[in-house]
């Protein structure tokens, strides 16, 4: 009996050991998950004093992108586990490197969060431009080789940034400010991408706002994919164009296959595995793609059919061509990149609409027919 009160001391004493040695692990494991319906690659668990958002690596799989441990003002001095990133919320200043973030901060009333962009002159937004030059906002440069003096005195609270595989951002991992690294877009659907906006909610002290807003952007795509479905057609569609030897096509995987099937069309790489672009030559895309109905595509500027052919004259192949059935999107001058990464709902009624005339929908929003 002795030695069985012996063992068991050992072991409360080994348990006490332990959660004194590291007094989060026991928060952690108690936590309460928020529910993130559709995105993959994050995860946010509330603890007591701080919300911890794991990130996932998008180009290694089972692997982190980072852990962030997000300490609210009123919990300024609680201490947070070893490997995570503290950043004190609510965020008040800060530093945005894409058009769709500010965008997305304007429809959660967070404008006032944002102090300084970098690449304003791919921002389109009135109500930026007006900030910025009215010194409310500061430019900060080019996203590739940002103004240093300008973002120190700035003195963001956090800085927000797009990751790549294997990337670096200079001088800013060395500026002492948390990076928020905004890997929204490696998600492979599109209200995948859309429910980032309750992370970003957190940050600005917007959570019910971004709640509220992806709500609705839920309620509308489906909405109008419900109706894409009832259309009694499925045209196939084919993207992009040419860049010098290649033609990059959007993987079967990503976010745009995916409004393409919500849309209801065809896509011929549908069964493609990949989440990102596909580089593939023009042979290869009039075999597997010559013959679709309809063509969507960017440009900047103008353009027209025949400006594409005289820029390549392979592009009289496609029966979307001959058909008279291309569509663009003015990226220079519309709101497609503001816009559209958060409300997806958006961009598939335009889809709807090129794919299925008949429902008359309405006018597009970012897309035009070329003539």
């Amino acid at each position: 009996m002795k030695k069985l009160l012996i063992i068991i001391g050992m072991a409360l004493l080994a348990a006490a050991t332990t959660s004194c040695g590291n007094p989060s692990q026991t928060q952690r494991e108690t936590g309460d998950t928020l529910t993130m319906s559709h995105a993959r690659n994050i995860i946010m668990v509330r603890h007591k004093d701080y919300t911890e958002v794991a990130l996932a690596n998008p180009w290694k799989r089972g692997q982190k992108l980072i852990t962030y441990a997000l300490v609210d003002s009123s919990h300024g001095h609680a201490s947070v586990p070893e490997g995570m990133v503290r950043v004190g919320i609510p965020i008040k200043r800060s530093l945005l490197f894409t058009a769709a973030h500010t965008e997305l901060a304007r429809e959660l009333g967070a404008t006032s969060c944002i102090k300084g962009v970098a690449d304003a002159q791919y921002m389109h937004q009135p109500w930026l431009k007006s900030a910025i030059s009215r010194n409310k906002i500061v430019d900060c440069g080019n996203s590739m080789k940002p103004n240093m003096e300008s973002i120190m005195a700035l003195a963001p609270d956090a800085i927000f940034v797009s990751p790549y595989e294997n990337g670096s951002y200079g001088k800013l991992e060395h500026a002492g400010t948390p990076l928020i690294l905004l890997a929204d877009y490696m998600e492979t659907s599109a209200l995948g991408r859309a429910e980032w906006m309750k992370f970003y909610g957190l940050l600005w002290g917007r959570e019910r706002e971004a709640e509220r807003l992806f709500d609705d952007v839920c309620r509308r795509y489906d909405s109008i994919s419900h109706i894409a479905r009832e259309a009694k057609g499925k045209p196939q569609v084919m993207a992009d164009r040419k860049t010098g030897s290649v033609w990059y096509m959007p993987g079967g995987k990503s976010t745009v296959a995916q409004l393409y099937r919500d849309a209801n069309a065809d896509y011929a790489f549908k069964d493609d595995g990949h989440s990102g672009s596909i580089p593939l030559s023009f042979e290869t895309v009039l075999e597997k793609a010559g013959q679709a109905d309809v063509w969507l595509l960017s440009f900047n500027n103008s353009i027209t059919r025949e400006g594409l052919l005289a820029e390549f004259s392979g592009y009289g192949q496609l029966r979307a061509m001959r058909g008279g059935k291309v569509y663009g999107c003015p990226v220079d001058r519309s709101r497609y990149f503001d816009e559209a990464p958060f409300r997806p709902d958006l961009l598939l009624r335009d889809m709807a609409i090129v794919f299925h005339p008949e429902l008359r929908l309405g006018p597009l929003r970012y897309y035009q027919l070329i003539r």
